[in-house]
């Protein structure tokens, strides 16, 4: 009979009530089933709201200052839901944070800066479902690159899945390109198929760190959060100083007030974040990308329903394959053991330390209700917090104090935007820092 560590969901409460709140009625319905949710909205709301802030092919806002305040305001969302967490978890809240944690942070906000801003680009030269049908070619990719790099096995019915899904994306694209929806500015298509591509490989790397950065990480998702939407706000401002964003809007606030869609921009960008890191928390980097194919499906039936582009019966059936598909892998995707307990992650850690010891192992499985399992939790984590034990192992235990990783994230965001600053002088490049 399996155990209340076997089973965390089942044998936590001991005798007492399972309790019937709100956050039970998300868990029935499925936390990794309303994110992908969630996610295939916000893709397409991302990318209809870029497209349409466009005025004659341009962006008379800085696509830089849009990102940053999307940063910002992710970042102060995740301080309240750290604030929020910490009142309910406060002995299962770790002290420390690992030592990697500051590298594989700015290291991946800088990536999804480029990513973002390569976006923009290519948007004023391709429509949003020519983008969203290359972004979502990233699947297999991304299934290739936690195969090769982290040695995860696939499922062979999501490899079928993944395949099926990649042969309804090419029916879309034939059908489209037919009928000319993705034909674009030829005269620049030969460099928006290289971005477009590179597009799909950096998307699929920032899946799969990001992905790797949240479950293989012992830290509670709003602190990881918190030093990477920090770390994107100074490169994208980093970025709107040097005058590296693709418009020529010198101010950070310009644009805004007589644009709504440029407003829109940085709403959406703001829940696309959230919605990605609960399914990269609680799901896999691969249902992330079946959630962009959807998107490209809906960006396909809007521009023939809505702005009554020219279609095919090839197109329909293209984007039945890939809603098909999706919904194969990630009914699949739901159905495994699941990575971390829903809400509860800052306490799933905490137990598995405990856990990890004989003795603590022992004392789990002797508790019979919630407090005797906090009690045995709170004293192995103060066992893990005494000074004698940082004195003598320090940075070789493999954490450091959450002070001392936020002044390693800062020393790093530093000396990205001092090089990028340096290159741009070295070039002769004009900013807005007055050289």
């Amino acid at each position: 009979m399996p155990s209340s560590i076997d089973d965390p969901s089942a044998g936590l409460l001991g005798d007492e009530e399972a309790p019937g709140d709100c956050h039970s009625a998300v868990r029935g319905i499925g936390v990794v089933t309303l994110a992908f949710g969630g996610l295939v909205i916000t893709n397409v709301c991302v990318l209809l709201f870029k497209e349409l802030s466009q005025i004659d092919g341009e962006y008379l806002y800085n696509p830089a200052s849009a990102l940053c305040m999307a940063e910002i305001g992710k970042f102060l969302v995740s301080c309240c839901v750290r604030i929020g967490t910490k009142a309910h978890y406060e002995p299962f809240l770790p002290k420390t944070v690992p030592v990697e944690l500051s590298w594989a942070a700015t290291g991946l906000a800088l990536l999804y800066a480029v990513y973002n801003q390569l976006t923009f680009v290519v948007l004023t030269k391709a429509s949003a479902s020519t983008v969203a049908l290359f972004k979502a070619t990233t699947p297999t990719l991304v299934a290739l690159l936690l195969w090769l790099l982290h040695g995860e096995r696939i499922n062979k019915l999501q490899w079928a899945a993944t395949v099926l899904q990649m042969a309804g994306l090419v029916l879309v694209a034939e059908g489209a390109a037919s009928e000319g929806i993705l034909e674009g500015e030829t005269e620049w298509w030969g460099a928006v198929e290289f971005l477009l591509v590179l597009m799909a490989v950096l998307g699929a790397l920032a899946a799969v760190w990001n992905s790797k950065a949240l479950k293989g990480i012992d830290t509670p998702m709003p602190i990881l959060n918190m030093y990477l939407y920090s770390s994107g706000a100074c490169f994208n401002y980093m970025i709107f100083a040097l005058k590296l964003a693709y418009s020529d809007q010198d101010s950070f606030f310009g644009g805004y007030a007589t644009n709504v869609f440029a407003c829109l921009v940085v709403v959406s960008n703001s829940l696309i974040g959230l919605s990605t890191s609960v399914l990269y928390k609680y799901g896999d980097a691969i249902i992330s990308k079946y959630a962009a194919a959807c998107s490209a499906a809906v960006l396909l039936v809007l521009e023939i329903v809505v702005w009554r582009l020219p279609t095919s019966s090839t197109n329909i059936i293209g984007a039945f394959i890939v809603v098909t598909a999706a919904a194969v892998y990630l009914d699949i995707a739901v159905k495994l053991p699941p990575q971390a307990w829903p809400f509860d992650f800052p306490g799933a850690h905490a137990i598995a330390r405990c856990a990890a010891t004989e003795e603590g192992r022992t004392k789990l499985l002797r508790s019979r209700s919630s407090a005797e399992v906090l009690q045995v939790v709170e004293e192995a984590e103060s066992k893990l917090l005494r000074p004698s034990l940082s004195r003598r192992h320090g940075v070789e235990s493999g954490r450091v104090a959450f002070s001392r990783g936020a002044v390693d994230a800062i020393a790093l965001v530093a000396v990205g935007c001092g090089m990028a600053a340096l290159a741009c002088v070295i070039s002769g490049h004009r900013t807005l820092l007055g050289y």
